[in-house]
């Protein structure tokens, strides 16, 4: 999870805490970025804390298995930084 500073960030952590138990933060590269402190005062279950896309989408991966579902929210910046680092790690030609 990772959203833009002006956005409502402890209405959209109410919202994840329903969901899921497992929440793991990172910062996007946008200038208007919420920081990471920011996004963990929204918070009230305890979350995990990666600087980079990259880092948080490994971190999932240790969290999950082949049957997992892996939710990447809260701004479209964050669910394409995803993708890039996704489609690197895919080996193919589309």
């Amino acid at each position: 999870f990772s959203c833009l500073t002006s956005k409502d960030k402890r209405g959209m952590a109410r919202q994840l805490e329903k969901l899921t138990d497992t929440i793991i933060l990172t910062r996007i590269d946008v200038e208007r970025a919420a920081e990471i402190s920011e996004l963990k005062r929204a918070f009230k279950k305890a979350v995990s804390v990666r600087d980079t896309i990259e880092s948080a989408l490994s971190l999932a991966g240790e969290f999950s298995d082949k049957n997992s579902l892996i939710f990447i929210t809260g701004s479209i910046y964050l669910v394409a930084e995803a993708y890039v680092e996704l489609y690197k790690k895919r080996d193919c030609n589309w």
